[in-house]
């Protein structure tokens, strides 16, 4: 989306070699209603139902919000500077992201606690390569979820991306009122955004991300949007997952830039595991003489 960035690279644990895995945090809530109750909160419910728009109109609200269309279909690419923080645990880093139209990326973020990390995708082979845990081609579900995350301006193509969308009602996010909506994507696991029924900018975020050590609930909190060239970007991003606060602040945003050919080119470490054969070549028989 745009303004916000999901950066994944698991929970980083003190102690063997400052490995960093990622674990599920999960959160339940149960409560107990006397039948009177229940009855009153269906009732609520239903007239909620009845006044709420419809999920599709809420949405095209949201992509005039983030800059209309004709401002979104200006901008072909974008470079994004900013730092990330780990709360708490003295992790911090500086992150580099080109994305292109239609569907390329490249992420670079360098640390003196972590090191070094990229990731990205030609818009075909979607990998990763750290300093701690080496190259890596993204297969699977893993991969489902980085090749939808990779559409530019996704705003302008959420009905193709998520042919099930509901409004599910209206929370509060830090004190503002939001429409809740489940986003069903073609393939994955369903997403819930908030919308500020104000500004219908987005507020909050949950997703789950299929990482190869299992799935991780993700929490996004975008803020402090500013316009650029048109368009309404967050320069502060919350992401709460595994134990973890992670604190994403943009520093710059340039659009329509000259990114070098080469930018989204695979690194020699990914083409190296593609040209690997998935199985090793049985010795040949000698032939009988």
């Amino acid at each position: 989306m745009s303004g916000w960035t999901v950066t994944v690279a698991g929970r980083v644990e003190r102690g063997r070699r400052g490995r960093v895995r990622p674990y599920l945090a999960v959160a339940c809530l149960l409560g107990g209603l006397s039948a009177s109750g229940v009855v009153l909160a269906e009732d609520k419910q239903a007239s909620q139902a009845e006044d709420l728009p419809k999920a599709e109109v809420i949405l095209d609200k949201w992509v005039e919000a983030s800059g209309g269309k004709e401002a979104l279909e200006k901008i072909h690419n974008r470079v994004t500077k900013q730092t990330f923080e780990i709360l708490g645990m003295g992790v911090k880093a500086d992150i580099t992201l080109w994305v292109a139209a239609p569907n390329k990326s490249r992420m670079a973020l360098q640390s003196q606690a972590i090191g070094k990390h990229e990731e990205g995708t030609d818009g075909t082979t979607f990998w990763e390569v750290s300093s701690m845990q080496g190259p890596r081609i993204l297969e699977g579900r893993e991969r489902a979820f980085m090749q939808r995350a990779a559409i530019f301006s996704p705003e302008l193509h959420w009905r193709e991306l998520y042919p099930k969308v509901e409004c599910a009602g209206v929370e509060d996010v830090e004190g503002t009122s939001c429409y809740k909506m489940v986003m069903t994507p073609a393939g994955g696991d369903p997403e819930t955004w908030y919308l500020n029924r104000e500004t219908h900018l987005l507020a909050k975020v949950e997703i789950t991300y299929p990482s190869q050590m299992g799935d991780i609930l993700i929490t996004i909190v975008p803020s402090d949007y500013r316009k650029v060239d048109g368009l309404m970007i967050s320069h502060t991003s919350i992401n709460k997952l595994i134990g973890q606060t992670r604190i994403i602040t943009v520093t710059s945003v340039e659009h329509n830039v000259d990114i070098p050919a080469d930018r989204f080119e695979l690194p020699e470490a990914i083409k190296a595991l593609l040209e690997k054969p998935d199985k090793p070549e049985k010795p040949k028989k000698p032939e009988k003489p």
